[in-house]
């Protein structure tokens, strides 16, 4: 009787098991700003920044089919910050992206230092090792670019920022 309630259980374990799939998904969410031309002395935002970073968020998701229910963990793999009409991105000093959401401490999700010559777009240096799953589930995130200039640009520059987000899903 022992064996056969064991067995049962671990069927219905294994059952259970297979009928959760888990797959991941990265998710995209982007925003376009101008940057002054004159130069900036302290730190300035990035127009808006993704200041409705969560529902951009979660339109991304439901685009790709998913939602937020089915998140099981998201972390960081890329940020960008790219001129849109190609120009150079030199006059600047770093830019810092900062996850916020009510409730939760601040967190630097990406930063950039180096802006060679010539060069319309960078990559960040990103911090993958940061769940990011209770900024998204508390529905108020958002991510704020913090600019710093090294001289003047010369010129108002538009630029697009980029975030992209790995998903871990469980359905």
């Amino acid at each position: 009787m022992k064996i056969a309630n064991r067995a049962r259980e671990l069927a219905l374990a294994l059952a259970c098991v297979s009928c959760s799939q888990l797959t991941s998904v990265d998710v995209s969410v982007t925003t376009t700003a101008s940057l002054p031309a004159q130069q900036q002395l302290t730190p300035i935002a990035l127009g808006n920044g993704f200041s409705s970073f969560g529902d951009s968020f979660s339109s991304a998701l439901s685009g790709s089919g998913n939602d937020l229910s089915h998140v099981q963990s998201a972390h960081i793999t890329n940020a960008h910050l790219a001129a849109k009409d190609d120009g150079d991105l030199s006059f600047l000093s770093s830019v810092t992206f900062t996850l916020s959401a009510t409730g939760l401490p601040d967190v630097k999700l990406a930063t950039q230092t180096v802006f060679p010559k010539l060069t319309p777009s960078v990559s960040f240096d990103v911090d993958s090792n940061v769940e990011l799953l209770p900024y998204l589930q508390a529905g108020n995130a958002t991510v704020k670019p913090a600019v710093v200039y090294a001289t003047a640009a010369g010129r108002t520059v538009p630029v697009e920022a980029g975030i992209t987000l790995h998903l871990k899903l469980k359905f």
